[in-house]
């Protein structure tokens, strides 16, 4: 889990820690906080909602947010995040979390690259997060969609630079959008 500035965290860690309750891993369960380094919450709040959580609870500390990604086997993280993307190359499945006031804003060419191709889970409304939570926790088949969409769109095989050069190579040529070639 990763955490927004306030006044977002609290209300989606609420959300999610109810959620995870529910959950029949809950016993199995190690909710790892990496709080956004601009995060200025008084951390009381954080440990006030984090003590309901029936799981273990770890907090960052000195690890680094790119030691917990490799670690974890699922990134939660409340609205757009940059962890959400790196969690794409890494190869590990991800869920965003909106409040629903910022869902209520969203359009289609305002949500992240993880969710718009297939890549993230994105959770809209709260009432979704039980049933999300199932689903990219138990659903094997569903992870590997997942996992397949992170392959397919956010490449880590060292020719990036070969794939830039191409798309470049394209724009100068046909003059298209530069998102059209990217995406396709």
């Amino acid at each position: 889990y990763s955490g927004l500035l306030p006044p977002q965290t609290p209300e989606v860690l609420e959300h999610l820690v109810g959620n995870l309750n529910q959950s029949e891993h809950q016993k199995n369960l190690v909710l790892l906080l990496s709080r956004h380094p601009r995060d200025m919450h008084p951390e009381q709040e954080y440990d006030k909602v984090l003590a309901n959580l029936k799981g273990r609870v770890l907090k960052q500390g000195d690890i680094s947010s790119d030691d917990i990604g490799f670690a974890c086997d699922l990134l939660i993280a409340p609205g757009p995040s940059t962890e959400a993307l790196k969690s794409a190359y890494r190869r590990v499945p991800s869920m965003l979390v909106f409040t629903e006031a910022d869902a209520a804003q969203l359009t289609n060419d305002r949500l992240p690259i993880t969710l718009r191709v297939g890549a993230s889970e994105g959770i809209f409304d709260y009432q979704d997060l039980k049933n999300g939570l199932k689903k990219i926790i138990n659903d094997n088949i569903y992870r590997e969609q997942l996992i397949g969409k992170m392959k397919q769109y956010f490449n880590s095989d060292g020719h990036s630079a070969e794939r830039v050069a191409e798309v470049i190579k394209k724009a100068a040529s046909k003059k298209v959008n530069l998102p059209e070639i990217i995406l396709n």
